[in-house]
């Protein structure tokens, strides 16, 4: 999957879920706009490549 069909599925879907723990919800969050910025700006990159240039890997 693109960077750019992680994007639209991500538009299709929603936010992440609340889990009731702030600082679980502010982590996903987090994640979630890395992943958004990183993809616009590389959407033809694999979504898997760029979820772990995202989290530090």
């Amino acid at each position: 999957m693109t960077c750019s069909a992680y994007l639209e599925l991500a538009a299709k879907i929603g936010p992440t879920p609340k889990t009731g723990d702030s600082t679980v919800d502010a982590a996903a969050a987090e994640i979630d706009k890395k992943m958004s910025d990183y993809c616009k700006s590389h959407p033809t990159e694999k979504a898997m490549d760029a979820a772990i240039k995202v989290m530090g890997g």
